[in-house]
């Protein structure tokens, strides 16, 4: 049985920045059931709702959105079962008591009782202040060298996001990269940046392992790149994010650009928002 309050009891926090990773998230047996009854490939190319669109193209990610996993027959009872023990307000609370302090420093009192005390509803489905997503996907296969996502923020509504890698075995690409601002940095994308970053904390695309951070206007990550290989790498993100119905974004991407000091930046987003 899946004990969920222990899911994030083996995550370390990464010093000053809202960041943790964990090289043992599940009992050894835990995750070689999870693993061995990941949903196949084509069961979760069949649920995304790009595929259709764009076919399947090289070292790109598709999933499962949780608005169509709850009617799925397909997946195992185990991962029904994992998702029924950490959905909605559950995960919210494991990630606020792990993030506390931080979710207190970045965005204060009011923030932190609105995320504390608000109904969570499921992504897609449900009208609530705060959603929840769980997201079962792939990293498609690939023939040459590439990165599914270079240095970036995300969606500045989402809270939390937690990733946890299911591989048959350990892999010599590096996955996740967790990355600090040291200088001038540009944006090019949506919410793609590039410039002057440090790592600061790698975690292998491996076995059992998994990250999560809050997300605020210092979460810079990155995919590193993956070499050439016909298998697709299995993660799950699992996330909290704020409904625009009921409140605005947790802070302003041309703040990230605008301010020189991440610190007069700090006090004024959050000064405007709340």
């Amino acid at each position: 049985m899946f004990e969920y309050r222990s899911l994030l009891s083996n995550f370390v926090k990464v010093p000053s920045l809202p960041f943790a990773y964990s090289t043992n998230v599940f009992s050894d047996d835990m995750f070689r059931d999870l693993q061995r009854n990941y949903p196949s490939d084509e069961l979760i190319y069949s649920y995304d709702r790009n595929f259709p669109v764009t076919g399947l193209r090289e070292n790109s990610r598709y999933q499962i959105p949780v608005r169509e996993l709850i009617s799925i027959t397909a997946i195992d009872d185990l991962w029904l079962e994992f998702f029924s023990k950490i959905r909605g307000a559950v995960f919210r609370d494991l990630a606020t008591q792990l993030f506390a302090d931080e979710v207190l420093s970045y965005y204060g009192r009011a923030f932190f009782d609105f995320l504390c005390q608000s109904e969570v509803g499921l992504r897609g489905v449900d009208d609530t202040p705060l959603l929840f997503d769980f997201q079962i996907g792939v990293n498609s296969p690939c023939t040459i060298e590439s990165s599914v996502r270079g240095t970036h923020l995300d969606n500045p509504l989402e809270v939390f996001a937690l990733l946890l890698y299911f591989p048959e075995r350990a892999c010599d690409d590096a996955g996740l990269a967790i990355e600090r601002r040291v200088g001038a940095i540009e944006k090019y994308g949506k919410f793609e940046f590039s410039g002057e970053f440090e790592t600061v904390q790698e975690l292998p695309y491996a076995p059992n392992h998994g990250a999560i951070f809050l997300n605020t206007f210092q979460s810079f990550h990155s995919v590193r790149p993956r070499a050439p290989s016909p298998i697709s790498r299995k993660l799950l993100n699992v996330i909290i994010e704020i409904n625009p119905r009921y409140r605005g974004p947790l802070f302003n991407l041309s703040d990230v650009l605008q301010e020189g000091s991440v610190t007069r930046a700090l006090r004024r987003i959050c000064k405007s928002i709340f």
